[in-house]
């Protein structure tokens, strides 16, 4: 599989640019204070779709050959992805099947089928329906888009990255969300190119701790994975990304479950800014005064919004005296 580079990660800009959002990268006064240092946050989660997904989702269908399009496409995801594709289907005028684990989030469920795409809800978790996915688009002979082990799809995630080293020349650490890598590989990437001593780190909960252990153990582990309010980062992680990851990542950190809860409560009190818990996992690390975390000017990749309506209003009020 080719490389991803830093040129690359520009002509994914060039590429996608009239597809996408240039997200806001904003100066956060509550987490400068957390963290001793300024913060900034780079708002993803007021991308189209609602997560950064869109970004490796159009750098790689708008390089789609019109055989590929004829057969339509299919993807796997557990559900910020697949409403990426949905979106540039229908600005391709392309049919797309998305497979969703059994326990989506129903609010990403249901933007992607009023987006148009075919959605099958498959498996227990994300790894279980990508195998659906695959066995799916071998006996319809449809083009699989993955979610993050694609060079193309991951340079389209480090536009992320190129924009906050434009607005923020002098960042000296990244705290980005890490599922299955496309999203922190690709920053990696476009950071590293410009700022070579800035650190990039990646969060994780603590029930899905896929890049945590294999980090830690010099080579891709499957730990178990249990539910998380971080469904967008659960899942296994791959040979590719791992690899990719130990040529420009530093660090890799866990947080509870209790830290995202906070995290994703203290950004709709204090910024009144609605996070999914995936997107609220580098904010959850500064908040708990995490040892990983340096005390530096940072930038904090939020990465999405799509929760649950219930699920949010649960944290909202969960510890609210009655009046």
């Amino acid at each position: 599989m080719q490389q991803v580079t830093f040129s690359g990660v520009l002509s994914a800009a060039r590429r996608i640019e009239r597809f996408v959002l240039r997200t806001p990268l904003v100066f956060s006064d509550p987490l400068s204070e957390a963290l001793g240092a300024p913060v900034h946050i780079k708002m993803e989660n007021f991308q189209a779709g609602g997560s950064f997904k869109l970004r490796g989702a159009a750098s790689r269908m708008l390089l789609l050959t019109d055989d590929e399009k004829r057969h339509g496409l299919i993807t796997a995801s557990s559900g910020n992805h697949a409403r990426a594709v949905a979106i540039m289907a229908r600005h391709l005028g392309l049919d797309v099947v998305v497979v969703m684990p059994d326990n989506a989030p129903a609010v990403k469920v249901e933007a992607s089928r009023r987006l148009g795409a075919q959605v099958v809800l498959a498996g227990a978790d994300y790894d279980r329906a990508e195998d659906h996915a695959h066995g799916m688009a071998r006996a319809r002979g449809r083009f699989y888009i993955h979610a993050f082990m694609d060079p193309v799809v991951i340079e389209g995630q480090g536009t992320v990255g190129l924009e906050i080293i434009q607005d923020l020349p002098g960042v000296e650490q990244v705290i980005v969300p890490a599922g299955g890598g496309g999203l922190i590989c690709g920053v990696a990437v476009a950071i590293k190119a410009v700022a070579p001593g800035a650190r990039i780190v990646g969060v994780q909960g603590v029930t899905s701790p896929a890049w945590y252990e294999s980090w830690r153990a010099g080579r891709v582990v499957d730990p178990p994975v249990l539910p998380t309010l971080a469904d967008g980062t659960a899942g296994g992680i791959s040979q590719y990304t791992f690899d990719l990851a130990r040529k420009w990542v530093d660090d890799f950190l866990l947080v509870s479950e209790e830290q995202i809860r906070h995290a994703v409560r203290f950004m709709v009190e204090r910024h009144r800014i609605i996070l999914e818990g995936a997107g609220a996992l580098g904010v959850a690390a500064v908040l708990a005064g995490h040892p990983g975390i340096r005390k530096r000017p940072s930038a904090i990749v939020l990465s999405g919004q799509n929760i649950d309506h219930e699920k949010l209003l649960g944290i909202i009020c969960e510890d609210v005296p009655h009046r």
